[in-house]
């Protein structure tokens, strides 16, 4: 499912992705509990929901350890993604209860509604061909006229949906190199030094013995102890394993 946070921010439920609606070539990918948790805020949007809920249906309901922490430092990276739409107000902290996500607007979208919003925007159209023919002072046929424009901007909308489409594909990881079996990847352009991460990797005790996905975020704020923090997510490719994640202060 596709959502419209604000006429601002594009949530692709599916992908687990966020991109400007204008802008949708480049993406922030989302960790699975992050577009849980998204998910959650959006389908409760302006409703306090308490912690023990998030932690149970974002965490405990698949299979994964709950804890405060864990929900603080998502919340945090979410709030750091969202601000770089400048979204950064959405998530409203209540201490010690919840947290509520305050969206002016949220629509839920599909192809089909793509489709139909385009067609409607094109509704003005006829009222400035016509203006347009009395400036210029043209002979064309009105109606002629309008079945060329009309055919324009079919193909128009032809070319805009098949960019989307393009673009849907493409996302904001970049890949770093192997390290024995495990594909390691940058969340963000630039960032990222293999060998700290192959470091990294070796002091948190995981192994790579394995095959395995690895993405790195050099940036995430704990809410607990407001210090930045490295996160090292570690995903085995076995379909029933689930992720490790290991928070590293920077200090």
């Amino acid at each position: 499912m596709i959502f419209h946070i604000n006429n601002n921010v594009l949530f692709n439920e599916d992908e687990c992705t966020l991109a400007h609606i204008d802008n949708t070539a480049t993406k922030i990918v989302l960790l699975k509990p992050s577009t849980r948790l998204l998910s959650l805020f959006i389908r409760n949007n302006n409703v306090l929901l308490l912690r023990d809920r998030l932690l149970n249906d974002v965490w405990v309901e698949h299979g994964l350890k709950a804890s405060n922490n864990n929900l603080n430092n998502y919340v945090s990276g979410l709030r750091k993604s969202l601000a770089q739409f400048g979204e950064e107000e959405l998530i409203v902290t209540y201490p010690r209860q919840g947290f509520k996500f305050s969206a002016d607007i949220i629509q839920e979208m599909n192809d089909h509604d793509v489709i139909d919003t385009k067609n409607n925007d094109v509704g003005d159209l006829p009222m400035q061909d016509e203006y347009i023919k009395v400036e210029s002072g043209s002979s064309v046929n009105q109606r002629s006229l309008k079945r060329m424009i009309m055919t324009f901007v079919a193909g128009l909308m032809l070319f805009s949906v098949m960019m989307i489409y393009q673009n849907s594909t493409r996302v904001s990881m970049y890949p770093l190199g192997n390290y024995d079996r495990c594909q390691i990847y940058s969340m963000n352009a630039g960032d990222g030094d293999l060998s700290q991460i192959k470091r990294i990797i070796q002091r948190s005790g995981v192994s790579c013995q394995d095959k395995a996905d690895v993405y790195y975020y050099d940036n995430i704020r704990d809410e607990v102890t407001q210090e930045d923090t490295e996160l090292l997510t570690v995903c085995p490719r076995e379909s029933n394993s689930p992720c490790i994640y290991n928070y590293i202060n920077k200090k």
